[in-house]
């Protein structure tokens, strides 16, 4: 049972979803309750004590007025799952590759990091100062033409790091990343394209 419980959990495409309602019944069981409006929200009201979770697949960001009801949870939830000591309790500086910053009443969150990591991964030069995303020149390859699968692999991988900037905090990419995500085998134009919308996001 054991072995099926951890193939169901971690070794199959249903692997997230199963997760997710694993995870929900554990909350709810410790006097939780899910937004119906957000499922990734869970909130638990104690009194003058309030804690909040924001979830995404096994990464928690929490929230609360009292330090106690988080050690509470950390507690709790170490009698059910194993996991990372809580680092601190402080204010959060990133979660899933977003920097957050809290300046007075404002909160900011940028991917300065993300973007960082990414352009040493993919070997991409600072040098350039561009300040548009795509070129108004640049022609799409035909189905014809075929790269390897190395090529493509890379490939994907940019196109998919590009998306995840543009949904979280760079819109202004959207269109031109969406525009390359429909090539199914880049050239070195295209592989440069792509390229270049990192230089962009780094410039802007």
């Amino acid at each position: 049972n054991h072995a099926k419980v951890l193939k169901s959990l971690y070794g199959l495409r249903s692997a997230p979803g199963n997760w997710a309602k694993e995870l929900e019944r554990f909350l709810v069981s410790i006097k939780f309750h899910f937004c119906h409006k957000e499922k990734a929200l869970f909130t638990r009201i104690t009194g003058n004590n309030t804690i909040i979770l924001l979830v995404y697949v096994d990464d928690i960001l929490i929230g609360s007025n009292s330090l106690s009801e988080i050690s509470l949870f950390e507690s709790e939830l170490s009698k059910r799952f194993e996991h990372k000591p809580f680092e601190s309790f402080e204010e959060p500086r990133t979660f899933l590759g977003i920097n957050i910053q809290q300046i007075g009443p404002r909160i900011l969150y940028h991917q300065y990091d993300y973007i960082e990591k990414l352009m040493s991964k993919f070997s991409v030069t600072t040098n350039e100062k561009i300040r548009s995303p795509i070129s108004t020149t640049l022609a799409l390859p035909p189905d014809l033409y075929s790269c390897t699968e190395e090529t493509l692999r890379k490939y994907q991988s940019i196109i998919g790091s590009l998306l995840y900037c543009a949904i979280l905090s760079r819109p202004d990419i959207l269109y031109a990343t969406i525009t390359l995500s429909r090539v199914r085998n880049p050239t070195s134009e295209i592989f440069h394209a792509a390229k270049r919308i990192l230089q962009y996001l780094w410039n802007t």
